[in-house]
């Protein structure tokens, strides 16, 4: 019972913290939040300590951020959730890249797309049509 709710708890705080940075790629200005966002200026928080009760508060994370992927996007883009993901994993100071590529569609339209990876494991969906890449960037 105690678990359902510590993951119902860290679920919804997941779901506020995509959304306050959806709002922010949204409303400030693009160069700005690149910047901000790069630099990764959260990294002064991270825990330093690796011991088992932290190892599985990343797992839940990563499992809760997947859901949040699938299960809830209003309010939420690919940016925001590996946007978050990337805050919440280097809280725990797990490094993470985050990619942010360009594909084109069956009608031929650009289409952009950020996902996020830890230890070579996707934590967000990467891109579904990689064979028609555009460009990649990794920050």
């Amino acid at each position: 019972m105690i678990k359902k709710i510590i993951k119902t708890i860290l679920y919804i705080f997941i779901c506020f913290v995509d959304s306050f940075f959806w709002l922010m790629i949204m409303n400030l200005n693009g160069k700005f939040v690149f910047k901000l966002f790069a630099k990764r200026p959260w990294l002064i928080f991270s825990i330093k300590t690796k011991n088992l009760f932290l190892i599985k508060l990343s797992e839940l994370i990563k499992k809760l951020i997947l859901k949040r992927c699938n299960l809830n996007p209003s309010f939420s883009t690919c940016l925001s959730r590996s946007i978050t993901a990337r805050f919440l994993l280097d809280i725990f100071n797990l490094k993470n890249e985050l990619y942010l590529g360009m594909t084109k569609n069956k009608k031929g339209k650009k289409v952009a797309h950020a996902w996020l990876v830890e230890k070579k494991i996707q934590i967000t969906p990467k891109m579904v049509n990689e064979l028609e890449v555009i460009s990649l960037h990794k920050l």
